[in-house]
């Protein structure tokens, strides 16, 4: 029987959205004034980008857990395979900068 919620789609959107919704907070708990594009423009110059999009990245325990728990094993399989892009970039991004 396939249970609500469970679906790759939905830990796709998981996966991706927590990350993003991570660094968003991080952006406005800093208080910057500045917009969002100078901001990233920093993390890239200090060369700070990977190790940020790294740390956003551990929240993503929280869902996939959740998922497993509940035996939702398709939205859990999202959350790891958006999970994997994201440490692809960052690997990426530490061979380039």
């Amino acid at each position: 029987m396939k249970q609500r919620f469970d679906s790759t789609k939905l830990g796709l959107l998981a996966g991706f959205g927590l990350p993003i919704i991570i660094l968003a907070v991080t952006f406005l708990f800093k208080g910057y004034t500045f917009g969002v594009i100078p901001y990233i423009k920093g993390l890239v110059a200090y060369g700070a980008l990977s190790k940020m999009l790294s740390i956003c990245v551990y929240p993503n325990l929280i869902p996939f857990f959740i998922f497993i728990w509940t035996d939702r094993l398709q939205s859990a399989r999202g959350v790891l395979g958006a999970t994997i892009v994201i440490a692809i970039l960052v690997f990426t991004l530490q061979i380039i900068y």
